[in-house]
């Protein structure tokens, strides 16, 4: 229920938007849920599903690598490649696939990954853009923004990037030491899949996902539904002592 109350604000916000990702946030959970039954293999063709849904659950695929998960990343493969390739090339053709999945990932993906451009609206709170909006506003940060018929051609109007080189070295600096963290807060092996801090971990990948993302607008936000019901399961579940819960409550 605590879980449920938490969780409103993101799902209503996502119908208001008429956007795809509770489907995404349902896809991710079935995987995990299959994951935690043992079922690895079609965990990752629903993780496959996820990733088609929106790029982002793709840094869970890396979870599962770096956690030697071989059948959950064997399935997410196959699922990439009927989602991606197969299913659309016999139902387009190969051909006319190809040249849309191209103009998705010059639309979507390079903007952010391979120049540094991000949108600088306020509604967008992913930790890249929020500091690229303040360090402008202080004067730390000269932006460049991206040429007219360039941003046009990525649907959103307002993206800049730094101008500079060191400025542009703002984005792995933010991002590498979540990446680290989460390296060494998710290096235990744990002897059964059912072991409830398995949720936790999925949550801090779920929570690093919205902030290296490019743009985190609120209705993102419908993966927490998953952190916080593995927050509130763990801490009534596992033998946590009272003072530990009342401090984490509070």
């Amino acid at each position: 229920i605590t879980a449920g109350l938490f969780s409103i604000r993101p799902i209503v916000s996502d119908l208001q938007h008429g956007n795809l990702n509770i489907f995404m946030m349902i896809y991710i959970a079935l995987a995990l849920a299959l994951y935690i039954r043992h079922r690895d293999f079609w965990a990752g063709i629903l993780l496959a599903l996820a990733i088609v849904t929106k790029l982002t659950p793709a840094l869970l695929l890396v979870y599962f690598l770096y956690k030697r998960a071989w059948r959950v990343c064997l399935g997410a493969g196959v699922g990439l490649l009927l989602v991606f390739i197969l299913i659309p090339s016999l139902y387009l053709g190969f051909g006319e696939n190809i040249e849309h999945l191209t103009s998705w990932f010059n639309m979507l993906v390079a903007p952010y990954a391979l120049h540094g451009y991000a949108t600088l609206e306020v509604d967008n709170q992913s930790l890249y853009s929020v500091a690229l909006r303040l360090g402008s506003h202080i004067g730390i940060l000269n932006l460049q923004y991206m040429p007219t018929e360039e941003a046009f051609n990525a649907g959103v109007e307002n993206m800049a990037r730094p101008a500079t080189f060191l400025g542009r070295l703002l984005k792995p600096a933010l991002a590498a030491p979540i990446v680290l963290a989460l390296g060494w807060l998710c290096r235990s092996r744990w002897k059964s899949q059912r072991d409830p801090r398995l949720l936790l971990e999925f949550g801090m990948v779920l929570i690093a996902m919205l902030l290296l993302s490019e743009r985190t607008w609120d209705h993102h936000a419908t993966t927490l539904p998953i952190v916080f019901l593995g927050v509130w399961y763990v801490l009534t579940c596992v033998d946590f002592s009272d003072r530990f819960r009342s401090w984490f409550v509070a």
